[in-house]
């Protein structure tokens, strides 16, 4: 068997049916892949939780938590100190 590349190995139809790679839907980007869980345990079988969020989509909630204020939140955004999704 010649050496798979990335692709190959998280395309094939084995590795899907294992669900060692699986595709989720990411709300900021659409389909995309993830390792599955590996373990398959029947007493306690594992659950994905949601999918991690891009860089920036929770600043200011995790900022408001930390105790900033809103005035220092947008201070830190102007200087580039943090990054944050724009708003529609």
């Amino acid at each position: 068997m010649p050496n798979q590349q990335i692709p190959d190995f998280r395309n094939a139809p084995h590795i899907r049916q294992a669900n060692l790679i699986i595709t989720r839907h990411h709300p900021n980007i659409g389909p995309a892949d993830h390792l599955g869980n590996i373990p398959h345990l029947s007493e306690t079988p594992a659950q994905l939780g949601r999918p991690t969020p891009i860089l920036g989509a929770e600043t200011n909630e995790i900022l408001t938590e930390s105790g900033y204020t809103p005035a220092e939140i947008a201070n830190l955004k102007t200087t580039g100190a943090v990054v944050s999704l724009p708003t529609n």
